[in-house]
C-alpha cells in the first residue's frame, strides 16, 4: 500500500503530449463522476430496501404480540426482534460503507476538476441559513442524518430483544437464578454475534490491505 500526496497523485496521468495528458484526466473526470452517481444512486435504493424489510418486521413483531395466540407463540418475538436487530445494524455498517466510497469518488472528482473545471466541484455558498427559521434551507446533512436513524433502530430492536427474552419467560417483574445466566448468555450470544457481523461487514481495504496493492491518497 502506498500513501501519495496531491503532485503524486497527477503523476500517474503524465504522458508525453500535453494534449492525450489532458484527455486522459478529462476522461478520468468523467468516470469519478458517473461512479460517483452511481453510488448516490446505490445508497438510496440500498435506504429504500432496508426501511421496507424494518417496516415489515416491524409489522410482524406488533402482529405476533398483539394475536390472540400470543401465549403459545411468545418466542417468535425473540427472533424477529433479533433479526430486525442485525438488519438495521446492517442498515447502519451499509450507510457508512455508502458513505465512504461517495466521499472517495467526491475526492478524486475534486482532484480531477481543478484541471479542467478550476474550483467548480470545491466551492460552495456560503451558508447563512438559521436553523430557527424553518422556512428556509439548511446545510444538513443527510447521509448523517440516515447513519443516526439507523443507530436508532438498532437500539430500539436491542431493547424489544431484551423485552422479548423477559416477556417469553414471563420474567419482566423478577430474576430467577437460573433465568439470570440464561438472559445474559443471550445477551452474550448477541454482542458476540455482532462483533463477527461487523468484522464480517469490514471493506477488503481494511480487511485484506496487506494483500492489496492499493494506492491511497490524502488532499492538503
Amino acid at each position: 500500500m502506498k500513501i501519495i500526496n496531491e503532485k503524486k497523485y497527477f503523476e500517474q496521468f503524465f504522458t508525453d503530449t500535453p494534449l492525450e495528458q489532458n484527455e486522459i484526466i478529462e476522461s478520468a473526470l468523467r468516470t469519478a463522476l458517473d461512479t460517483r452517481k452511481f453510488e448516490i444512486e446505490l445508497y438510496w435504493k440500498r435506504a429504500t430496501y432496508f426501511w421496507a424489510f424494518i417496516a415489515a418486521m416491524f409489522v410482524a413483531y406488533f402482529t405476533v404480540y398483539n394475536s390472540d395466540k400470543i401465549n403459545e407463540i411468545k418466542g417468535i418475538t425473540i427472533l424477529i426482534s433479533a433479526l430486525g436487530y442485525f438488519f438495521s445494524l446492517g442498515w447502519y455498517f451499509v450507510n457508512r460503507g455508502s458513505k465512504y466510497w461517495q466521499e472517495n469518488w467526491e475526492a478524486h472528482v475534486d482532484l480531477l476538476g481543478q484541471n479542467i473545471q478550476g474550483n467548480l466541484f470545491t466551492t460552495i455558498k456560503k451558508s447563512n441559513e438559521n436553523f430557527l427559521d424553518l422556512s428556509d434551507a439548511y446545510p444538513f446533512s443527510v447521509s448523517r442524518v440516515n447513519q443516526f436513524l439507523s443507530i436508532i433502530m438498532s437500539l430500539t430492536w436491542f431493547g424489544l430483544f431484551i423485552f422479548s427474552i423477559l416477556f417469553s419467560f414471563n420474567k419482566l417483574v423478577y430474576f430467577e437464578s437460573n433465568f439470570y445466566w440464561f438472559f445474559f448468555s443471550l445477551i452474550t450470544i448477541l454482542l458476540i454475534l455482532t462483533i463477527v457481523f461487523f468484522n464480517f461487514s469490514k471493506s477488503f481495504i481494511l480487511r485484506r490491505n496487506k494483500k492489496k496493492k492499493i494506492l491511497e491518497f490524502y488532499i492538503k
